[in-house]
């Protein structure tokens, strides 16, 4: 076939192919995945506007799916609004949330529990783990810094940390963690 009997396919505004606009089904599907995706990044109020878009719709399936979701996303934002009493619960919560790499969560547990026993060495290695895989290799050095001068080991401790191997490149990381003070 030539070139000039193929048609192409030109997509309008809303998404639909050859200037028909696209099938409410699909307008539907196409709103519950965009929602679904803003879910699985964790942007849970964003997703849930989403969701809730998602609802009016001919497909019952995705209708009744949206609704959950819905409801999931404000159950999720309104746990992530935990205060915990104690340094070592804001400390487990921030190791639990930068396991999963929810850093700006993580850190701002870090950040309270270090208000609350500022002494913590523990608390300063994890802030700075934190900092540094978010990018932040300023705060990264001071309080790892901190954590090695209020205790020796982290030093060891962090040369061994596979979550510090990229950081550690940096000549800076290098200085701290393999030169003598």
């Amino acid at each position: 076939m030539s070139v000039k009997g193929k048609v192409a396919v030109a997509s309008n505004a809303d998404g639909g192919k050859d200037g028909v606009a696209m099938s409410a089904s699909e307008a539907q599907l196409r709103r519950y995945e965009e929602a679904y995706r803003l879910f699985r990044s964790q942007s849970f109020a964003q997703a849930k506007a989403a969701f809730e878009l998602a609802i009016d719709g001919p497909q019952r399936e995705l209708t009744h799916n949206a609704r959950l979701h819905v409801s999931m996303c404000e159950r999720r934002m309104q746990s992530s609004q935990v205060d915990f009493a104690t340094a070592e619960e804001n400390y487990n919560y921030a190791i639990a949330r930068l396991n999963t790499r929810d850093l700006p969560v993580a850190r701002r547990h870090f950040e309270a529990a270090l208000a609350m026993a500022p002494g913590g060495d523990h608390i300063l290695y994890g802030l700075a783990l934190c900092c540094g895989l978010g990018g932040d290799y300023q705060g990264c050095y001071e309080n790892l810094k901190r954590a090695i001068d209020l205790q020796p080991k982290n030093r060891l401790i962090a040369r061994q940390d596979p979550d510090f191997n990229t950081i550690v490149a940096h000549p800076v990381f290098h200085q701290l963690l393999y030169e003598k003070p």
